[in-house]
């Protein structure tokens, strides 16, 4: 659509003028009289904006997400004939000078110039009183001749010494500028919230002292050691991410303080706090103690990655989602529990017995207490009128008692389990996990749509539903399958069985087939229309309609498939992956033991928005390591993953992908990654021997990447977008972003035993060192990487899920490799 052709109508009694995401040039130079007190032009395309001469009650003009690149002489002089204009907004445009005289429009009192490309600024408008220039390239504070200002937003430029006054300055936001000082002039009488995060300060002013009514004060990712001393009025305190080793006993005094985030220092014990707190945050610290509290006002609280051993003393609290996750605790006090509690969640502890009353808590839906030494569920759960979804997984449970009829979700992953009650079948359980069990079979699930049972010794398929929607029965001991007709089901698992025959199904939703690791020669035609997924790794099975499927995984090198990748495991390799609650499964593998250079390759490529860079990516990979001038050093490598870049800005393709991959030659491996999937390598003791920084927004080195790329961080995503640093694709993002890998060579030593890829729907909810030490107890690639699979899903893993396992000690004398 080009010109004005379908602009709203102005009428005389129009008060607003909006359009988005349609080309036009601007407003009509010729208006009749009207009435129009707002206009906002949003992602129309104008460069060059067409004003009229005369708005005479325009309160509001908003130009956003556009590609204005000056404030010209003509725009300066329509906005001068517009006498109630109070507030512009020209966000998100390419502003890189403005016209002489701009300062003059003294009727604005709000202006904003947020993202972007100003170098100076200097604004003469002494009314002014809110102005907004975060995200440009001022290496300077503007120029400033303004009394009554009151909001100053420099966010994400440049500013090394803060060092000015300001009386009637009541708001100050400068979110990384690379700030390193706060001169002894800093003196802000009326100043309410201070932005000081991601900067580089080593200490602060008193702000008793220089700011005697602030309200919020944020100095996260600094590098600060010492608390800060604030005013009485202090409502909002924020010191995350700094080396702060204490907290002052007279945190109490501070009689207004309602929200407090000192997550990620080195903080070992809490004071009593304020009786007012409504948010408490405290992770990662070195918490061993804290005080008990009057908290009757706490609505969220979350003290994860501790050392406690008892829970809190916060009495008389409201906290309706309740997280201390990964601490040492050993009992669950309903004493210091809200009534009001909906989500209990006590992950990795050392708790062994759930309290009976816990099920009489009247509002709880969810209770999480995976990875504790539970040995036995209540049978007071049936009281429990309102839980929906309960997650004891990685616990000692032997036994399931009566479950409530409103109970959703079961996962008991990683238990004792050897019989699942015939009574299961009268509950509404619509989604089951038993992984990791010693289940021989299953009663009828009339109810179960998604039902988990990897990694048990299933004999006998089980009776389910016409509503079923996925089913994993991976690593059992089944040997034949009924044909079965489930209109619904989307994802179907029957790897690493002993399966021969597998029958015609009537199967027309299903999107993802696993059959890996069977002996069966089943010929795949036409009978699945909507599969996008077949994976026959290991078996003598044939997809002939292989042209409609999206990826056909197979080891066979007797056929070839259009959109086949074939994958090479050796004796020492084995990869398990799945969809996990996702609609789609978006990661993409390349698995080879000898590369036509002797070489081995393992590696993910987790996509995001989609699957196209993701599965391009893992082809160009494997024509790389394969080609004639491939060569084993890390400058090469970098080469060749930098082009993939290139590659995909030619494809146009809008979604992105993270990369973890190794490449092995006798003891030496070179290790490539973007993003926030990992390699790691660990030893036959359990020991963590090297691993992979994540590429995340919040880290320093990257958010002040990012910075210098002229992008943003907001609220952990990069331009608001992706909660990834670094990525393959994303084209619409890429000049903030990186694709730039991070490249390390290491050498490997008889003692080590594991090299494992994941994603990050593994690292998520399971540590480095976790699956160092669970690997010290697994010897066979196949249960390895299985295993990491289902612990990962069963400690509600959000995401797609592919775990990868080389047992480096197998590798060594793999006959494949040799």
């Amino acid at each position: 659509m080009g010109g004005n052709t379908s602009l709203p109508a102005i009428t005389p009694t129009s008060t607003e003028f909006i359009v988005s995401g349609k080309t036009i040039k601007g407003i009509p130079d010729k208006l009749p009289p009207n009435k129009l007190k707002v206009v906002q032009l949003e992602h129309v395309g104008i460069s060059e904006p067409i004003l009229p001469k005369s708005m005479p009650h325009l309160t509001s003009l908003a130009l956003t997400y556009n590609s204005i690149k000056e404030i010209s002489p003509d725009m300066v002089k329509k906005l001068k004939g517009y006498p109630k204009l109070t507030t512009l907004d020209l966000s998100e445009n390419k502003i890189e000078s403005i016209a002489t005289g701009f300062g003059g429009i003294t009727q604005i009192t709000a202006l904003n110039l947020f993202a972007n490309k100003l170098s100076t600024f200097n604004y003469t408008n002494k009314h002014i009183k809110t102005i907004n220039v975060t995200h440009n390239n001022l290496h300077t504070l503007p120029c400033l001749d303004a009394k009554e200002l009151q909001k100053l937003y420099f966010d994400w430029n440049y500013l090394t010494v803060l060092d000015f006054k300001m009386v009637s300055l009541t708001t100050l936001s400068l979110v990384c500028v690379g700030l390193e000082k706060i001169a002894p002039s800093f003196n802000f009488p009326n100043l309410e919230l201070l932005d000081l995060k991601m900067n580089r300060l080593l200490e602060l002013p008193n702000f008793e002292v220089t700011t005697p009514k602030l309200r919020l004060l944020d100095v996260s990712d600094n590098f600060l050691t010492e608390f800060p001393i604030v005013p009485v009025t202090i409502e909002t305190l924020s010191i995350k991410s700094n080396n702060i080793k204490g907290i002052p006993h007279h945190l109490p005094l501070l009689e207004n303080l309602k929200f407090f985030n000192f997550s990620n220092n080195q903080i070992d014990f809490v004071p009593m706090v304020p009786k007012v707190i409504r948010k408490l945050y405290g992770s990662s610290n070195k918490l061993l103690n804290f005080s008990a509290s009057d908290t009757p006002f706490l609505s969220e609280c979350c003290l994860d990655n501790n050392y406690l051993k008892i829970m809190p003393q916060i009495v008389k609290n409201q906290v309706i989602f309740y997280n201390m996750n990964h601490n040492k605790i050993e009992k669950i006090v309903l004493d210091y529990v809200s009534p009001k509690v909906v989500l209990i969640e006590l992950v990795d502890n050392l708790i062994e017995v759930i309290p009976p009353e816990v099920f009489d808590l009247p509002c709880l839906e969810k209770l999480y207490l995976m990875h504790n030494q539970i040995r036995e569920i209540p049978k007071e759960i049936i009281n429990a009128k309102k839980l929906k979804k309960l997650n004891l997984s990685f616990n000692q449970i032997k036994e399931i008692p009566q479950l409530p009829e409103n109970l959703k979700e079961l996962h008991l992953a990683g238990n004792q389990i050897e019989v699942i009650p015939d009574y299961i079948a009268n509950s509404g359980i619509t989604l089951l996990d038993v992984n990791l069990n010693k289940i021989q079979k299953l009663p009828p699930l009339p109810n179960v749509t998604n039902l988990y049972v990897s990694q048990n010794e299933l004999v006998e398929f089980p009776v389910l539903n016409d509503e079923i929607y996925s089913i994993d029965v991976s690593y059992n001991k089944l040997t034949t399958m009924p044909a079965l007709s489930y209109p619904k089901l989307y994802d179907f698992d029957i790897c690493h069985n002993q399966i021969v025959d597998v029958p015609k199904f009537s199967l027309p939703n299903l999107a993802y087939f696993k059959v890996a690791e069977n002996p069966t020669n089943t010929v795949f035609d036409k009978e699945l229309p909507a599969l996008q997924q077949l994976d026959i790794c290991h078996t003598k099975a044939i997809a002939q309609s292989s042209q409609n499927i999206r990826e056909v995984l197979y080891t066979s090198d007797e056929t070839k498939y259009a959109r086949g990748k074939r994958l090479d495991f050796g004796n020492s390799s084995a990869v398990a992956e799945m969809r996990g609650v996702r609609e789609t499964q978006e990661d993409s593998i390349i698995i080879q033991c000898k590369t036509v250079h002797g070489h081995s390759v393992y590696g993910v490529f987790d996509g995001h928005g989609g699957a196209n860079t993701s599965l391009y990516c893992t082809l160009m990979v494997k024509k790389f390591v394969n080609d004639t001038d491939f060569v084993m050093t890390e400058p090469h490598v970098r080469t060749q993953t930098r082009k993939l870049q290139t590659l995909l800005e030619a494809k146009k393709y809008n979604d992105g992908s993270t990369m973890a991959f190794a490449i092995i030659e006798g003891n030496k491996v070179i290790i490539a990654h973007v993003g926030d999937a990992r390699v790691l390598i660990t030893d036959d003791k359990g020991n963590l021997r090297f691993s992979t920084p994540d590429h995340k927004p919040s880290s320093r080195s990257e958010f002040e990447r990012i910075h210098a790329s002229n992008g943003r961080v907001t609220n952990g995503r990069v331009n608001s977008i992706l909660a990834v640093a670094r990525s393959l694709g994303d084209l619409r993002i890429a000049e903030s972003l990186s694709a730039d890998p991070d490249i390390a060579t290491y050498f490997l030593h008889d003692d080590e035993k594991w090299l494992f890829v994941g994603c990050d729907g593994v690292f998520d909810v399971l540590s480095n060192e976790y699956i160092a030490q669970l690997g010290a107890k697994i010897d066979d690639p196949d249960e390895f990487a299985y295993t990491i699979r289902n612990t990962a899903f069963g400690s509600n893993s959000m995401d797609n899920i592919t775990s990868i396992a080389i047992n480096l000690q197998k590798r060594r004398v793999d006959p494949d490799i040799m």
